[in-house]
C-alpha cells in the first residue's frame, strides 16, 4: 500500500473486503491502467472528486488521458463506405430470380437457403427423425415421412448433423405448420432458443451460400 503523502489522494474498492483499498498516488494508478490491472469501467474515489462520489475511471480527467486517441483523419473510402464493387449488385440480381431461395428472399429479414442435413426431433417423449429442407437463422423446414408425432404450436428440440461448417447442435423451436400436401410432408419451425455462437455459424453459413448463389447467377 502507497506511504501517506500529499500526493496520495485516490482509492480503490477492495476486492477482498468492503473496505477501500489506498491511498494511491496518480502515477500509481496510471501505471496499474498501463499494466491492464484496471479497466475504465473501474471504481475510483477522492475527497478532491465533485460530490466527493464513486467515479468510473473513464469519468476522471487525469485518467482519461490515457485513452488511446484516433488519429485525427478521415478513414480511406474503402474502409469508411466499404467496397460497393463486390457484392451488393450480384445479391440484388440474385434476389431478382423468381423460386423459394431467390426473389422472395429480398422480402425476409433471415434469408433461407436449401439444407439437406439429417434431423432429429424429440419432445422427451417422442422422436422422429427426417432431412432438412432449408434453414435461417430463425427457422427451418424438416422433412418427415409421419406428421402425427407432433402438433403444431408444440415446443420441441432438433438436433441437426451434417450441417456443413458447423458441428452436431441442437435448438429449441416451436412449430409453426404441419405440412401435408401431396410428396411433401414435414414440419414448419420457429427456432425459440439458439445459443449466440450457433446463431453465428448459422448465419454464417446462410451467407456464404447466397454468396455461392450469386457467383453461379453472374456466370
Amino acid at each position: 500500500m502507497a506511504q501517506n503523502n500529499e500526493n496520495n489522494i485516490w482509492y480503490l474498492p477492495s476486492a477482498y473486503s468492503g473496505e477501500a483499498d489506498g491511498p494511491f498516488s496518480t502515477q500509481e494508478i496510471k501505471a496499474k491502467v498501463k499494466e491492464g490491472q484496471l479497466g475504465w469501467d473501474n471504481f475510483i474515489w477522492s475527497e478532491k472528486l465533485p460530490k466527493r462520489n464513486w467515479y468510473r475511471l473513464i469519468e476522471v480527467e487525469e485518467f482519461r488521458v490515457l485513452q488511446h486517441k484516433y488519429p485525427n483523419r478521415p478513414l480511406p473510402k474503402f474502409y469508411s463506405q466499404g467496397d460497393k464493387t463486390k457484392a451488393k449488385p450480384q445479391l440484388t440480381k440474385f434476389f431478382r430470380r423468381q423460386g423459394e431461395y431467390g426473389k422472395e428472399n429480398l422480402y425476409r429479414r433471415f434469408p433461407r437457403v436449401a439444407l439437406s442435413a439429417e434431423a432429429i426431433i424429440h419432445n422427451n417423449k417422442k422422436i422422429c427423425r427426417g432431412m432438412s429442407v432449408d434453414f435461417s437463422e430463425m427457422g427451418m423446414f424438416v422433412s418427415v415421412d409421419n406428421t402425427n408425432l407432433f402438433e403444431k404450436g408444440e415446443e420441441v428440440v432438433i438436433t441437426l448433423r451434417g450441417v456443413p461448417s458447423i458441428e452436431t447442435f441442437s435448438v429449441n423451436a416451436a412449430i409453426l405448420r404441419v405440412i401435408s400436401e401431396g410428396n411433401i410432408t414435414g414440419y414448419a419451425f420457429h427456432f425459440l432458443r439458439v445459443k449466440p455462437k450457433t446463431r453465428r455459424l448459422i448465419a454464417k453459413y446462410v451467407l456464404s451460400e447466397l454468396e455461392i448463389e450469386t457467383r453461379c447467377e453472374v456466370l
